[in-house]
């Protein structure tokens, strides 16, 4: 499972940075706190290549500011 942040692209095969795009331009953009995002959750294999099934992905979390 690979989870991106708004900002971050997914390169297939990129093993060395988790399956994620480097260099500028590809970064996880700033958030204010208490401020909801969007994130993206792809099903991978183990060399990053998204795979196409339907996991159910629950996020968890134990912070009380989050929204």
């Amino acid at each position: 499972m690979q989870v991106l942040a708004p900002g971050e692209v997914a390169e297939a095969g990129n093993i060395a940075n988790r399956g994620r795009m480097t260099g500028a331009g590809y970064y996880p953009v700033k958030h204010t706190a208490g401020a909801a995002f969007t994130i993206t959750v792809n099903s991978c294999d183990d060399n990053y290549n998204i795979v196409n099934d339907t996991p159910i992905v629950k996020i968890i979390t134990d912070d009380v500011y989050d929204t």
